[in-house]
């Protein structure tokens, strides 16, 4: 079996927490292998000074987060763990519980928005001074690229255990999701020269990544690019709207270029 210990010293900071996490649990279903694993973890994160162990957490909270408890039958999304059923009670015997839940929805596009949302559509393009930008080129997308990710600190900022991050981090995750990124799925909305919401949207790809186990070369952009062209899935990777403009209809707004 395998597990992972890490301590994110700035998320702790920022919540007042003491808090070790773990992450990349994985092993054969055997409940002792688990405890065992857990038990190193604890006694580690103890001899840290840290009070409590929470996971799956990863480094940060742009790495996948959470364990699946229902919904094993559909397919993991990407950037998502996925574990065995069996993962689930073995931790929880060891005295784990759920500290939050995380949902994932799925649901069908209309061919046309209903009658109500295209009246919320008509009135937020009449009355107010926002701007919808698409996107055909990923260099038109990278002047916006730091924006966006300002805008992400701002509009994430309270959600469960979430720590801002850094320029520099911001130019990894554009540099690591660059490569897959479809720019005509990425939309941002301005009022007049600001930029108060984002929609980063891709095909499903997981068929073509599992395919090519994790590896662009020498063939797995093969399987990637198979998969993109097939897919009739698109999965919502990041949106945020800025808190003063969450009541404008701009997710209408989104919904009806991502038709």
């Amino acid at each position: 079996g395998r597990i992972l210990g890490l301590i994110n010293n700035k998320a702790n900071s920022l919540k007042d927490q003491k808090y070790a996490r773990w992450t990349f649990l994985d092993c054969v279903d055997d409940e002792n292998t688990v405890h065992s694993l857990l038990e190193q973890i604890e006694r580690w994160g103890k001899e840290k000074e840290m009070i409590f162990a929470v996971g799956p957490r990863g480094f940060s909270d742009q790495e996948p987060q959470g364990a699946i408890v229902e919904g094993f039958e559909e397919r993991a999304a990407i950037g998502t763990h996925y574990n065995k059923p069996y993962m689930i009670n073995h931790i929880t015997n060891f005295g784990y519980k759920k500290d939050v839940d995380w949902i994932s929805y799925k649901m069908d596009v209309p061919e046309s928005l209903p009658e109500i949302y295209q009246s919320i559509l008509k009135e937020t393009l009449e009355k107010t001074n926002l701007t919808h930008m698409s996107f055909t080129k990923k260099s038109e997308l990278k002047p916006l690229i730091v924006p966006i990710f300002r805008l992400f600190n701002e509009t994430y900022k309270d959600l469960y255990s979430f720590a801002p991050i850094g320029e520099n981090q911001m130019k990894n995750l554009a540099k690591k999701y660059m490569p897959i990124l479809d720019p005509r799925f990425v939309q941002v909305v301005k009022d007049k020269d600001r930029l108060v919401a984002f929609a980063i949207v891709m095909p499903d790809l997981t068929a073509g990544l599992k395919k090519a186990n994790g590896h662009l070369y020498p063939l797995g952009f093969i399987h990637i690019l198979l998969a993109k062209r097939r897919t009739k899935v698109l999965q919502f990777l990041l949106v945020g709207i800025h808190k003063d403009y969450r009541s404008q209809g701009i997710f209408t707004l989104f919904a009806e270029y991502l038709k």
